[in-house]
């Protein structure tokens, strides 16, 4: 009984989760990700267990809320059930609106690290397509309406985007329900209701003569030399483009030859280790040496990452169109020319940072893969190295013929 203190409480901080502080008595602190904190109280009444919010903290003081908690027990023990009547939903006052939510939502994405593009999609999705249902109560918004919006969506020809409509109103639903304002996801029941996605492979090269000649050209590329060594490590690392636009100087580590990349940069939000090889390393460090500050590829306004087009457009004043090749393609080059010559798939994938079903095969994957992907990485480079050099020597030939 009586377990929280005025200190305890202020040192109290947000997560990217629901906290649950007790104090006793069936009174708990409640604090959001976004740090919204609140009085719940657990009671029995007529044998069954029952909830209820007595206010926010800090307007409702510690010392309050256990007053409101002995008030609340003894009406309880009177036989006096202390939950509020129902009312009409007109008349609820405390009925949280889809757009109070999702605001909500958004403002956790940005204390969890997301980045901006994904911070403005999700707003875009949210606040735009889904704006009919800003205004009305969580609780009123059912599947029938969720699928007629997305529905309209897609009769403009917009498929994705319909798809990624009803995902972001499910995450914001569901993080209604962590933070007990919602019951249930209305977009669950809406599975398969929508036209299926036709996957649209990103553009890359995948035979190793054609691949040998963009080596080259990437190694020779005489625009910015941030773009460059972006995309020689894109090559050799093959990470996601935006891994590598959001680099820092502590995730790399020279003499242990690996680059660490943190959970809340990955898109599957877990750590991803990547082996440097020989030919890596020594491009890590000339950008480490002429890096202004921990950002290893700042793009050319002061203070900022490389943009998302600046590889893009790299590729395109090397002679290679949007069909040909994109920067993620790198990541299909790698896969598709290592599986040719024989590598184990298995690695392969661990290598990209592709998730394994198999949540036992995963754990595996942790420990035993990172040795082999440091000889993968280095044949890898190496091949990268030959494939350069016969795409050479038949441009010499070529040009003597």
């Amino acid at each position: 009984m009586n377990k929280l203190n005025q200190m305890a409480l202020r040192a109290i901080r947000p997560s990217g989760k629901l906290q649950r502080f007790t104090d006793g008595g069936g009174l708990s602190l409640l604090v959001t990700p976004a740090n919204c904190r609140s009085w719940r109280l657990e009671y029995r009444f007529d044998g069954e267990r029952r909830s209820m919010s007595l206010g926010n903290y800090p307007a409702m003081g510690l010392t309050e809320a256990r007053v409101e908690r002995d008030r609340i027990k003894h009406d309880v023990k009177r036989g006096n059930d202390p939950a509020p009547q129902p009312v009409t939903p007109e008349a609820e006052p405390d009925d949280p609106t889809f757009g109070e939510i999702a605001e909500e939502y958004l403002s956790v994405m940005i204390g969890e690290g997301r980045t901006e593009k994904t911070i403005y999609k999700n707003r875009r999705f949210l606040m735009h397509y889904a704006r009919p249902l800003l205004p009305k109560p969580m609780r009123e918004i059912g599947p029938a309406e969720i699928l007629r919006l997305c529905k309209t969506i897609e009769a403009e020809g917009k498929h994705e985007t319909a798809h990624r409509v009803k995902a972001a109103i499910g995450k914001v639903f569901r993080y209604a329900i962590q933070t007990e304002r919602a019951e249930v996801d209305p977009t669950q029941p809406l599975a398969g209701a929508l036209l299926p996605l036709v996957h649209q492979p990103h553009p890359a090269i995948l035979d190793e003569r054609e691949f040998g000649l963009l080596v080259a050209g990437c190694g020779a590329y005489e625009g910015s030399v941030a773009v460059r060594a972006g995309l020689q490590i894109m090559i050799l690392c093959v990470p996601r483009p935006v891994e590598l636009r959001l680099a820092r100087r502590q995730e790399i580590d020279l003499k242990k030859r690996l680059w660490t990349i943190p959970a809340e940069r990955t898109k599957m939000r877990r750590v991803h280790v990547i082996p440097l090889s020989r030919q890596a390393v020594r491009i890590f460090e000339d950008v480490i040496e002429w890096a202004d500050g921990d950002m290893l590829f700042p793009g050319a306004r002061s203070g900022r990452p490389m943009s998302d087009a600046a590889m893009s457009m790299a590729l395109r004043r090397l002679g290679y169109t949007n069909e040909e090749h994109s920067v993620h393609g790198f990541r299909s080059s790698f896969s598709t020319i290592m599986n040719e010559r024989g590598a184990r798939y298995d690695v392969i994938e661990a290598a990209l940072s592709h998730l394994d079903p198999n949540e036992t095969r995963r754990i595996y994957n942790r420990t035993a893969y990172l040795k082999e992907r440091v000889g993968l990485m280095q044949d890898w480079a190496d091949l990268c190295d030959d494939m350069q050099k016969r795409a050479s020597r038949r441009a010499e030939i070529a040009a003597f013929v």
